[in-house]
């Protein structure tokens, strides 16, 4: 899928010193770049195509999608490191909820996939921004959110009705791959196939 910038929020509030599954990511791209036969990769997890592999396999490595466990073994992961590092990656997403944050900007939904931003005024705290939000919202019936991408959403409803979503840092391991939890990266963005 493509990003229609047009019709995106182009504002991010980022979190300066806080990276999503930092210590996990950095341990599965130190094996990753150990290994370097991509042919011998590309048959153990069951690719032909070498470029959908390539995409892939640095989507894996970064944590954007599921991660085969034929990958992981592969490239030599020990999945009780991978336990370990979740749960130090864990400990800076709670430390990173306990920092005060200050918007640069809350997302408008004008209508379904398109999204426009607006600028909060330097120095908001997200309390302040949260009631410009609500006063908004109700006066132009629009759905509005401040969104921290990997680490919280924050919904605004016309209503006044105010909802978090946390992108916490879990990963689940199945039968097949280890599946790390959704990020928030793609609120307020528009799409096309």
């Amino acid at each position: 899928m493509r990003e229609l910038s047009i019709f995106s929020a182009q504002e991010i509030s980022s979190i300066n010193e806080y990276e999503r599954f930092h210590h996990t990511k950095a341990y599965v791209k130190s094996k990753s770049e150990l290994v370097i036969s991509k042919n011998e990769l590309l048959t153990a997890c069951g690719y032909r195509n070498i470029d959908k592999f390539k995409k892939h396999r640095m989507e894996w490595d970064r944590l954007l999608r599921p991660v085969p466990l034929s990958y992981l073994s592969s490239i030599g992961v020990d999945m009780k490191v991978i336990t370990l590092t979740i749960e130090v990656d864990k400990e800076e997403y709670m430390k990173a909820l306990r920092v005060p944050l200050y918007p640069k900007a809350a997302v408008v939904r004008l209508m379904a996939t398109v999204y426009c931003d607006i600028p909060c005024p330097l120095g908001t705290t997200e309390e302040e921004a949260i009631e410009i939000l609500k006063r908004y919202s109700g006066e132009k019936n629009k759905r509005c959110s401040i969104n921290y991408p990997e680490l919280k959403t924050v919904w605004v409803d016309p209503s006044g009705t105010v909802e978090v979503v946390y992108y916490e840092t879990i990963a689940h391991v199945s039968r097949k791959y280890l599946i790390p939890s959704g990020s928030g990266g793609s609120t307020g963005k528009s799409y096309v196939r």
